[in-house]
């Protein structure tokens, strides 16, 4: 069954800024390593263990997997925001709801694309200030764990909750 596509909502205000503050860390990750390469060690932090602690080291070419890795998930998901009547919703889409269920399913999509560009940012700031022996504390990861148990969830809850109110 083919599912009745309306209008898609254009981003204003807050998303907006979340797809710009996306974005510029995103076009930070890409630029950092290829300005920093000649400075970086021959071999940087490539493999973290659950405390945060390093457990491997690769050469300083490896610097640009997470930043690659990174923009291989950004592009997808930013794709993904186009086609919000794709999406499974907890309640029926109807012509008076659309936008407002579409507003929202891809305001959640923009936040946790956000929150993963992040989650793999800190990581890419852990590894680099660990290579020029800047950083060795574990602060970066606990923010991780912060992220993932608390804030992912909370988001997800938001973003039901609000489209049940809509329906």
């Amino acid at each position: 069954m083919k599912k009745k596509s309306f209008s898609i909502p254009k981003a204003k205000g807050f998303d907006r800024v979340v797809e710009i503050l996306a974005l510029a860390i995103v076009l930070t990750m890409i630029i950092v390593p290829i300005v920093l390469y000649s400075s970086l060690p021959e071999r940087i932090p490539s493999h973290y263990n659950i405390a945060g602690e390093i457990d491997s080291y690769n050469s300083r070419s490896s610097v640009f997997i997470l930043p690659v890795i990174c923009l291989l998930v950004y592009l997808p998901i930013t794709i993904l925001q186009c086609f919000p009547h794709l999406y499974n919703f907890p309640v029926e889409v109807t012509e008076e709801n659309a936008e407002d269920l579409y507003s929202i399913a891809i305001r959640l999509i923009r936040c946790m694309k956000l929150l993963v560009i992040f989650v793999f940012a800190l990581l890419f700031a852990e590894t680099i200030l660990c290579a020029f022996n800047i950083q060795h504390g574990k602060f970066v990861f606990w923010v991780l764990y912060g992220i993932d148990i608390i804030l992912f969830p909370l988001i997800l809850f938001w973003g039901i909750k609000k489209m049940k109110r809509v329906a």
